[in-house]
């Protein structure tokens, strides 16, 4: 799932999608259940040999579609969630708005390396953004926490979202499109 970005500006920091390490289970079913269709191929019959290979088949399709169903974005900007293969489901928050940040590993997690990221803004009182199951979720997090920082800072230096007028115009922060616009 490719991602165009329309401001040249922003730029893609992360892309990702859960590890591998979460469909696991699904992989190693199907494995179990080709292995008892090729038995039972050559021991029972082979309508029963092709159900079993079916469902062999449906579940490893099932771990490829929740591995490549969702994809999480972290921009120089924003954070976006893109779930979904036929139809598309896009979340995202505004690096500006947002407010707190979980990080959250389980045991089973913390042993094979992955974990979740949440996000929250301000708007609601939970987490809007869940990032499930990546590889190194820390380094997502601090890749966010940086860019917090950095936009933090460069609002800071304006008193409220209004920048000093210069000679050829007032500039104004613009909520809507989340840059400063000279008017």
């Amino acid at each position: 799932m490719s991602f165009k970005l329309s401001d040249p500006r922003e730029k893609i920091l992360l892309s990702c999608h859960p590890a591998w390490i979460n469909v696991v289970f699904w992989l190693l079913f199907s494995g179990i259940l080709f292995v008892m269709a090729l038995v039972a191929l050559f021991t029972l019959s082979s309508e029963m040999a092709g159900i079993v290979f079916t469902f062999s088949v449906l579940f490893a399709v099932n771990a490829c579609i929740l591995h490549y169903g969702s994809n999480y974005i972290i921009t120089n900007k924003r954070v976006i969630v893109r779930k979904g293969l036929l139809s598309t489901r896009q979340d995202e928050v505004w690096i500006a708005d947002m407010r707190g940040m979980s990080l959250n590993v389980a045991l089973w997690q913390k042993i094979v390396g992955t974990g979740d990221v949440l996000l929250g803004t301000a708007a609601t009182a939970g987490t809007e953004i869940v990032i499930r199951g990546i590889s190194n979720p820390q380094h997502a997090l601090d890749l966010i926490n940086k860019n917090r920082r950095s936009v933090s800072e460069a609002s800071s230096t304006s008193s409220g979202h209004q920048q000093p007028a210069s000679s050829s115009g007032q500039v104004v922060y613009d909520p809507v499109t989340h840059q400063y616009v000279r008017k």
